[in-house]
């Protein structure tokens, strides 16, 4: 048996990371999130049906893709997947139908979909996320005016279960590159990410920036692209006067650090899962990125022993 070619290398790098998930690919998806290997859609869908060695490692059934899962069946996976889809869509719908809340601060430049919302593979359990792009110096008052509303209603995480909001990622549109949060040496999942958004809310072409900003995501991903605002999705409106009121700004920093649990105070800034500061929130307190990039060599890593021991 010939070793595998970069082809067959790069379509099991990238079956392996997704199988972390539980989530079966398409021929089409395999192509658009390929890792490292620039390739036609032509050439990675014959390499999937016609490659000797790809036929003993991936598994094939209604036009999805995926390892063989000794603990789960091919039906259960793609029930699950079914389902997962359809709870994303009903939680999709409910952000357009805030839109009309958004629209009313004009210091909110983009609001997108993030997450497992944003790959269509949430549960009833799951919650909205929403990655929020902010005019410089308005950071922290955007972000407690979003909240309030949202605790009132009882809608926020902790509060309920059913599709509460999530506002866990704000960034100042004077600080859009998200390669400073990246892990080492590798981030597949943060450049995913960033490629997955679903931008609900776009004004003054902010999207279309965060976009020219976050070019290296094509280093290991050159197949993807980034979601495009559309126009019956998105809302497009030219950018208002935004007047800030730098003791406003600090007033509403000061009452929501006092709020913020100790949990994540004390790990705020320490690496680049929870970073607090004047142009970025984020708080992704159970970050697991390493622990899913050492999961992904690991099974790279098996398959590659596998491979020299039929030989």
């Amino acid at each position: 048996m010939s070793c595998p070619n970069t082809l067959e290398q790069a379509i099991i790098r990238t079956v392996s990371w997704f199988s972390l998930f539980e989530y079966p690919l398409t021929s089409f998806e395999v192509w658009k999130y390929l890792f490292g290997k620039k390739a036609t859609l032509q050439e990675v869908d014959l390499c999937l049906y016609h490659s000797d060695y790809l036929q003993k490692h991936l598994e094939k059934k209604d036009g999805f893709i995926f390892f063989y899962n000794p603990t789960r069946s091919i039906e259960d996976i793609l029930r699950k997947h079914h389902e997962n889809y359809v709870d994303a869509i009903f939680k999709l719908k409910k952000i357009k139908r805030m839109l009309w809340f958004f629209r009313l601060f004009p210091s909110i430049e983009c609001v997108a979909a993030c997450n497992s919302l944003a790959w269509f593979s949430t549960t009833h359990k799951s919650d909205i996320d929403l990655f929020i792009i902010v005019k410089p110096g308005t950071i922290w008052i955007t972000r407690l005016c979003l909240v309030i509303p949202f605790v009132f209603l009882g809608k926020r995480p902790g509060q309920t279960i059913k599709d509460p909001f999530c506002f866990s990622f704000f960034l100042s549109s004077d600080n859009l590159n998200l390669e400073q949060f990246a892990i080492k040496p590798k981030d597949f999942y943060l450049a995913l990410w960033a490629m997955s958004l679903i931008p609900f809310l776009n004004r003054g072409r902010t999207f279309e920036i965060f976009i020219e900003r976050n070019q290296w995501v094509f280093n290991d991903f050159p197949n993807n692209v980034f979601r495009q605002p559309h126009e019956e999705l998105c809302q497009n409106i030219k950018k208002r006067i935004c007047i800030g009121f730098s003791w406003i700004e600090r007033f509403a920093r000061f009452i929501q650090w006092k709020r913020f649990p100790s949990t994540l105070k004390n790990i705020a800034n320490k690496n680049t899962n929870v970073v607090i500061s004047d142009q970025v929130l984020k708080f992704h307190i159970d970050d697991k990125r390493q622990f899913f990039y050492e999961q992904w060599k690991k099974r790279i890593a098996i398959i590659i022993c596998v491979f020299f021991l039929i030989v």
